[in-house]
């Protein structure tokens, strides 16, 4: 215990005076005349040591109160570590979480201005020479500078509300980079924050010596929310007068049961579908739907339900693109009159068929599927264009010739690193086994199944057994070689027959199997983009296959009242650009982004789902974790029984204990009082 005032403690020589009147007290008798003397008979002695304990113990009493008195004055206190550097060369952090969830109400009101409150205590605690830095969820660079105290005041009543979420290890770690170098300089963050449990990250936290971590919780009161946390399509490409699959998850934070409530689809700002479902407490329920595409061009998708008092989860947007035509070309020898058939009457397709002999290499690269239709060898020039057109995003079938150059189909399969022909095997089989779990067949088994037999095979060329991750079997003949197989090759994909498919060869391209597999392989070789995007989370967006882009890109949100020119980045060889935000983007919509007014893509955001889960830790989790990890930097601020100032106070000068002798001085006078008034002599 260590004295604030110990000179003070010279006042003790005042216990001198009570015991001084103790002992020079003496008492004035007074005669009094009895005619009776037996009336003294009725009096009982007073014993000697019972009036002499009685004196002491007042005296005792006495001289308690004025030491208490004195060491209360001195202001005694238990030294804190560290003791009085927290005011000595200090640089002050605080963060403030400013994300959604702190809109929600606590028992001294909204959670945003109690942390705004707690953050200026903060700062009137210290004095007016320290320096200051403010951190929000949006790492804004005016507020990361270090400021005095005036201009700290000044951001606190700017902060708004931000859709960015930050993990609490990552805030931890940007204030470090903000602090100097200097170890003579004490370094203090406060985190002020509602510590919820998806983003409070304690784990990944580590003790760190050279900085002192103050956490300030700010309990929320228990708040329900139900929210659509995703949505999802059953098959990544959209096409046009066909049905789509759509699945969406309600997730229902809260302990109450609710019972009809609207879901509303909306499609180009058009109402597609609206129902209503039923949800049990903490359910988590993916809702189908199913709906027809009737328009071409950009799509833009939102989800809506009614829920209170948390709204911005309410709504869900998502984006998509159906080609107005998929490009196929066709690359042979001589025309396969089947396939041609199959698409010159489809307006979905843009289908073109070209010999071999006419191929212009600089066709490949602005179509969506290549077929190579029976080509016997592969020149040295069309594998770089097909290596360069399948690692861009595109789409090749590649079907082999009945005479086919093996070493040259390998020299393909070795810059894409797949399978590679062994040889020709030449036996009578047929297919036996169709993958219907694949994109290509999920939805024709219904058609196919009743098919009592599969085409049969005259010969077939034989596959190298490497496993490849990226290679699936989609069908295969009876001893278990594959017929037709994919690999994904970086953005794009090969599909690979190990048979020809002409009429002379077998009867495969008169099977019913036919026309799904080809025309799937074609319908599925459009470029599938992401259909939403998360504020906060995704900081570019890649556009494939882009002609040229003029430096007056920009994207706009789809009601026209905000837009901003991004960062691009292009990429000649794969004809690609990437667009940098910059956390530009800070409200859910639809935005378009347009090169001179002429709309490329349609993106989709959304605010991160992270702050609807409102579940939080508790103080006492905080520092049970805080023991258990030994993170002996990090201090836990207790709200409720002491005000930040003081708490701040005391980690600086240690634990005061005037106020104990202070409330022991009034025991010692109230016992000097009783002591008076019943023990009687």
């Amino acid at each position: 215990m260590t004295f604030l005032y110990p000179y003070f403690l010279f006042s003790s020589i005042l216990v001198f005076i009570p015991i001084i009147i103790h002992l020079f007290h003496f008492r004035n008798f007074k005669t009094v005349y009895f005619s009776n003397i037996d009336f003294l008979l009725q009096i009982n002695n007073e014993k000697r040591s019972y009036s002499k304990i009685k004196h002491l113990l007042v005296l005792l009493s006495r001289i308690l109160v004025i030491l208490a008195l004195v060491i209360a004055f001195s202001q005694p206190y238990i030294p804190a570590e560290n003791t009085n550097k927290l005011f000595e060369q200090t640089e002050i952090c605080i963060y403030i979480d400013n994300s959604f969830s702190m809109n929600a109400n606590s028992s001294y009101g909204q959670l945003s201005e109690v942390a705004k409150n707690k953050a200026y205590e903060i700062v009137t605690a210290f004095p007016e020479a320290s320096k200051f830095s403010l951190i929000t969820n949006d790492f804004e660079k005016q507020h990361a500078s270090w400021n005095n105290s005036t201009q700290i005041i000044k951001y606190l009543g700017q902060i708004q509300q931000s859709p960015n979420v930050k993990k609490t290890s990552k805030i931890i770690e940007y204030a470090k980079n903000l602090f100097s170098d200097d170890d003579k300089i004490n370094k203090q963050l406060f985190l002020i924050s509602d510590f919820q449990k998806s983003t409070s990250d304690f784990l990944n936290m580590k003790a760190d010596t050279s900085l002192a971590i103050s956490m300030i919780p700010i309990a929320n009161q228990q708040t329900n929310n139900l929210y659509i946390d995703s949505c999802w399509f059953e098959s990544p490409v959209h096409s046009f007068n066909r049905t789509d699959n759509f699945f969406v998850r309600i997730v229902n934070f809260s302990e109450e049961n609710y019972q009809k409530i609207p879901l509303k689809l909306s499609i180009n700002d058009e109402q597609k579908t609206i129902l209503s479902f039923d949800i049990t407490a903490n359910e988590k329920k993916i809702i189908p739907i199913s709906y027809t595409n009737t328009q071409k061009g950009f799509i833009d998708g939102k989800i809506e339900i009614t829920d209170y008092p948390i709204i911005y989860d309410n709504t869900f947007y998502f984006s998509y693109q159906i080609s107005e035509k998929i490009t196929v070309l066709a690359l042979s020898e001589s025309a396969n009159k089947n396939i041609q058939a199959l698409f010159e009457d489809d307006t979905n397709f843009e289908f073109t068929s070209m010999e071999l002999k006419n191929i212009q290499l600089s066709q490949l690269h602005s179509t969506n599927c290549i077929i190579i239709d029976e080509i016997s060898k592969l020149s040295s020039g069309l594998i770089f264009e097909l290596n360069t057109f399948i690692k861009n995003g595109g789409t090749l079938l590649l079907i082999p010739a009945a005479d086919s150059d093996i070493p040259s189909y390998n020299r393909l399969f070795d810059e894409l690193e797949t399978n590679k022909f062994v040889k020709k095997t030449e036996k009578t089989t047929s297919i036996n086994e169709i993958n219907t779990n694949h994109l290509l067949y999920k939805y024709v088994f219904e058609e196919l199944k009743n098919q009592t037999e599969l085409p049969a095979l005259n010969y077939y060329y034989s596959i190298e057994k490497q496993h490849l991750k990226n290679k699936e079997i989609l069908l295969q003949e009876i001893s278990g070689d594959p017929i037709l197989s994919s690999s994904d090759i970086e953005k794009g994909r090969i599909y690979t027959f190990t048979i020809p498919l002409s009429p002379e060869e077998n009867d495969f391209s008169m099977h019913p199997i036919f026309v799904p597999t080809i025309y799937n392989i074609a319908l599925y070789s459009q470029s599938s983009s992401q259909l939403y995007y998360t504020i906060g989370l995704d900081h570019s967006i890649i556009l494939e296959k882009v002609k040229f882009v003029s430096e007056l890109l920009k994207i706009r949100k789809k009601e026209q009242d905000f837009d901003f020119i991004p960062t691009v980045i292009a990429n000649q060889q794969s004809r690609s650009i990437q667009i940098i935000l910059e956390n530009q983007i800070t409200k859910a919509d639809i935005y378009y982004i347009k090169d001179n007014e002429n709309p490329l893509k349609n993106i989709a955001f959304n605010y991160d789902r992270k702050e609807s889960d409102l579940s939080h830790f508790t103080s006492n989790e905080i520092e049970a974790f805080l023991n258990d990890r030994s993170l002996n930097n990090m201090t836990l601020y207790d709200n409720q029984k002491q005000s930040i100032v003081s708490q701040i106070e005391q980690q600086a000068k240690g634990y005061p204990l005037w106020k104990y002798f202070i409330f022991a001085s009034i025991l010692f006078l109230l016992l000097e009082i009783l002591l008076i008034r019943f023990l009687k002599a």
